[in-house]
C-alpha cells in the first residue's frame, strides 16, 4: 500500500515536472506576443496621427494658399489655379468655389446644374461641404 502511494507520489510529480517547463514557455511566449503586438498597434496608431496631421496641415496649407481676400469668378485663370493646387496637395481631392452656399465650379470646371452645400463648421472657422442638389430637380 506505502509503495503504491509513493508511486502515485513519483509519477504525478514526474509529470508535474515535464509539464511545468512546457507551460512556462507557453506563458511567457503568448505574454511576448501579447506585448510585441500591443507595442505594434501602438506605433501603428502613432504613425496614422502622424499621417492624418500632415493631410491636415497640407489642406490647410493649400487653403491658405488660395487667400480668403482674393475674388474669385470661376475663369479660366481661377480654374487653372484650383486644378494646380489639387494637383500640388497630395491630401487634396478637390477644390471648389462657392458663393452663397452654392457651388459655382470646381476642379473640373464650372458646374453645369445647380449644386448647393451643406457643411459643417469646423474649429479653424472654415466649413466642411457636401454636395447635393434641390430635391425638387430630376
Amino acid at each position: 500500500m506505502r509503495r503504491k502511494r509513493i508511486l502515485t507520489i513519483v509519477l504525478g510529480l514526474a509529470i508535474c515536472a515535464g509539464a511545468l517547463p512546457l507551460l512556462a514557455a507557453f506563458y511567457v511566449s503568448r505574454e511576448r506576443a501579447f506585448a510585441l503586438e500591443r507595442q505594434h498597434l501602438a506605433d501603428y496608431a502613432d504613425w496614422t496621427l502622424k499621417r492624418g496631421d500632415l493631410n491636415i496641415s497640407r489642406a490647410r496649407a493649400a487653403l491658405d494658399q488660395l487667400g480668403p481676400d482674393e475674388p474669385q469668378t470661376c475663369s479660366p485663370a481661377d480654374i487653372a489655379r484650383l486644378q494646380q493646387l489639387t494637383t500640388d496637395t497630395l491630401s487634396v481631392e478637390e477644390i471648389a468655389i462657392t458663393r452663397g452656399g452654392r457651388l459655382i465650379c470646381n476642379t473640373w470646371g464650372p458646374v453645369r446644374s445647380e449644386m448647393w452645400l451643406a457643411g459643417q463648421l469646423l474649429p479653424n472657422g472654415r466649413r466642411r461641404h457636401r454636395c447635393f442638389r434641390r430635391p425638387d430637380e430630376g
